[in-house]
């Protein structure tokens, strides 16, 4: 999981958007601030799942801070919930099922 400030992402967008450079990417990838893998757990038996987005969220006046929609590997589309953006993720449900074919 990593994270970017809102101005440094505008500022490098403006910027950069159509260039492709290795100092560029390097200017990008040196922006963000990372905090680990959302699940290390996956790492351990060969899973590295960069399918995920975490955003602020609240729900039936539960004191959930943030949501997680994440996928591991080719499995079900998932929803968990934390009270801070790096987690630990709770309850986690299934919301979409994938493909049989």
């Amino acid at each position: 999981m990593a994270a970017i400030e809102t101005s440094r992402f505008l500022e490098l967008k403006g910027k950069y958007q159509y260039i492709n450079n290795e100092l560029i990417r390097n200017t990008w990838n040196t922006s963000w601030h990372r905090f680990g893998q959302v699940f290390p757990e996956l790492a351990d038996i060969g899973i590295f799942s960069r399918n995920a987005c975490v955003f602020p969220i609240s729900l039936n006046n539960v004191n959930y801070q943030y949501g997680l929609i994440f996928r591991k590997s080719r499995g079900n589309v998932k929803l968990a919930y934390s009270s801070t953006p790096v987690g630990l993720w709770i309850e986690i449900e299934s919301l979409i099922l994938p493909n049989e074919n």
